[in-house]
């Protein structure tokens, strides 16, 4: 009896190890990310399809939505990884660790720094949400200027449309998507980024001026 109990212990063991963490096990990690996360710091969950479930107990003041559709990982200096069931973040393969520690039985935690950070020295997506873009829909006969409204209805027409459009757009023709505005898109990938939609009205094309910046 003695290798028969000893055997379902083991088989106890492997199959509680790679169940994956619950709410709690989250809610638990959370003081422990507010204390080291820096400004500017990046939260990573690994494997990535647990960032919902992340996302609902640690909340959006930790994983923020700008952060889930970043563009790339590169313009962040530090990352924390929440690693869970043996996984390791893949989009910061090459970052140098300089902290690791256990939380509970279920996640660890690990600090990263990249070793060549760029600077975004102007974002223009952030221009676009911010309503300092110049719009125009332009035709072979004349232009039509594309006016930046807030307080639209905020549309989301679901799967095989066209994304969600924001509360705040420029308004160029009269359905919602005859817009342009900062939304959320999936990739190749089928990985959510913040993005511009944009779309060119049939037999022209859309503008997009920005002020000069500054230097």
């Amino acid at each position: 009896m003695v290798p028969l109990v000893g055997l379902a212990e083991l088989i106890l063991h492997l199959f509680f190890a790679r169940r994956p963490p619950a709410a709690e096990d989250f809610l638990a990690a959370r003081p422990r990310v507010e204390a080291l996360k820096r400004p500017g710091d990046l939260l990573l969950i690994a494997p990535r399809w647990l960032d919902p479930h992340a996302r609902a107990a640690l909340g959006p003041a930790l994983l923020p939505l700008r952060d889930l559709t970043r563009p790339e990982e590169a313009r962040y200096r530090r990352a924390i990884v929440l690693e869970a069931m043996g996984q390791r973040a893949q989009e910061i393969a090459g970052w140098r660790e300089i902290q690791r520690e256990t939380l509970g039985s279920k996640l660890s935690l690990a600090i990263f720094e990249n070793p060549t950070p760029i600077s975004v020295v102007r974002d223009l997506v952030d221009e676009v949400e911010a309503g300092l873009a110049e719009v125009t829909w332009v035709f072979p006969d004349r232009e039509v200027v594309c006016p930046w409204k807030t307080g639209q209805r905020t549309v989301a027409t679901g799967l095989f449309s066209h994304p969600t459009m924001p509360a705040q757009r420029y308004v160029c023709g009269g359905q919602p998507w005859q817009s342009v505005g900062v939304t959320v898109h999936d990739d190749q990938d089928f990985r959510p980024r913040r993005c511009v939609w944009a779309p060119p009205p049939q037999g022209g094309y859309v503008r997009l001026r920005f002020p000069p910046g500054e230097g």
